[in-house]
C-alpha cells in the first residue's frame, strides 16, 4: 500500500486531533495508553506530541510520570 503525503499530513492532523481530545478527557493520559486508544505506534505518539508541543498547543507539567498535559491552544 503506497500512501501519499497529503494522505499522510491528513493521517498525523487526525492523530493530533485525536490525542489533543484524549488529553482534554484526562490530562494525566501516557504515551502508552494513547498508543492504545488510538492503535497506532508509542514511537508516533511520541512524534505527534513532541509535534503538538513545539507548536504550543499542548505542555507537559510536571515528570514525565506523575505529571500531566496542558492544553495550551
Amino acid at each position: 500500500v503506497c500512501l501519499t503525503v497529503a494522505q499522510l499530513i491528513t493521517d498525523q492532523k487526525k492523530q493530533e486531533e485525536a490525542i489533543v481530545e484524549l488529553i482534554k478527557g484526562n490530562p494525566y493520559i501516557s504515551r502508552k495508553e494513547i498508543a492504545q486508544r488510538l492503535s497506532i505506534h508509542d514511537s508516533s505518539v511520541k512524534r505527534r506530541l513532541v509535534s503538538l508541543q513545539e507548536r504550543n498547543i499542548i505542555e507537559r507539567i510536571g515528570a514525565a510520570k506523575g505529571g500531566y498535559w496542558n492544553i495550551i491552544k
